[in-house]
């Protein structure tokens, strides 16, 4: 009779696709030690403060890029021209994505410098327990190619792709895998390093052709 062996192994941020849930079952044996299947409604909590348009006040709107590529100052507009009777003030430090276009990958942690912008209905955005995850986790978590193939899925609306909407409903009731948070800390210190790296060659690579 053979016995069973316990094997321990790392997981970094590049591989984190690998741990995509594709179905409601999930086998939590099949994870590395420590982590948890955690649905997302039980890591963030939805921030909805909202304030009544006025006619004759002007809003900074904010947008989420494609690709993880972070927020964005879209357009200035008057209240007069806002569809809306209420929009949300941005929270810096927010988790927040389009539905419109998730699957495209606009998910999005808001930076300070954004504090003063305002969203619509069509971006939630979402305060993390971060005892349990951080925010740029679960960032990275959302923007993984695998991630975004199980949102698409996920996403509901009309024939046309592009006019599908990854729903609050559907976002929280994901279920991700959470390391424990020292993992968490050092793939995200890996993929910052990552990110640095791509821009010291991108930056290397644009000083040579001006050569």
């Amino acid at each position: 009779m053979s016995a069973e062996v316990e094997r321990v192994f790392a997981v970094w941020f590049d591989n984190l696709d690998r741990w995509v849930v594709r179905s409601s079952i999930i086998d939590a044996k099949a994870l590395p030690t420590g982590w948890r299947i955690v649905r997302v409604g039980n890591l963030v909590r939805r921030f909805s403060d909202r304030i009544r348009v006025e006619p004759g006040a002007r809003y900074k709107m904010l947008g989420v890029k494609w690709y993880g590529d972070g927020t964005f100052h879209r357009e200035t507009v008057p209240g007069a021209s806002l569809s809306a009777a209420y929009v949300t003030p941005v929270l810096p430090g927010a988790f927040i994505y389009n539905r419109l276009f998730a699957w495209k990958g606009a998910f999005a942690v808001v930076p300070p410098k954004h504090k003063e912008c305002f969203v619509s209905g069509e971006f939630p955005q979402f305060t993390v327990d971060e005892e349990q995850i951080l925010t740029e986790h679960l960032y990275l978590y959302f923007t993984c190619p695998a991630t975004l193939k199980a949102v698409s899925t996920a996403s509901v609306g009309s024939a046309a792709v592009s006019r599908n909407r990854f729903k609050e409903e559907a976002f929280l009731a994901f279920e991700i895998p959470v390391p424990p948070l020292a993992t968490q800390r050092v793939i995200l210190s890996e993929w910052r390093k990552a990110r640095q790296a791509i821009a010291a060659s991108e930056n290397e690579s644009a000083g040579s052709k001006l050569r």
